[in-house]
């Protein structure tokens, strides 16, 4: 299991074309270590962190995760999704 999440996602269903536009924090052992976005336009998430080791760990994790993905990229846009819907759900679960 990772040590990723994601938090504060922003959804702008107006700017969703393709796929969901939305904007985020990424969260590693509970600390803000990075962005994430998407522009609804079809592309891929984007992920800013402005320490390199997050970014190899968020590899490493996505790697670990999805060994069978085709690739460090695609590994890294099955977790970005499972984040994601991980997020919006506990958005949405009923209190």
């Amino acid at each position: 299991m990772n040590t990723f999440a994601y938090r504060n996602i922003r959804i702008d269903e107006r700017m969703s074309q393709e796929t969901l536009a939305f904007t985020g924090e990424i969260i590693r052992d509970g600390l803000t270590v990075g962005t994430v976005r998407n522009d609804g336009t079809g592309g891929a998430d984007f992920w800013f962190f402005p320490a390199r080791e997050d970014q190899v760990a968020f590899e490493e994790s996505a790697m670990a995760a999805f060994p069978d993905a085709g690739g460090r990229f695609a590994a890294q846009e099955e977790l970005s999704y499972e984040l994601l819907v991980t997020a919006v759900e506990q958005v949405l679960e009923p209190v």
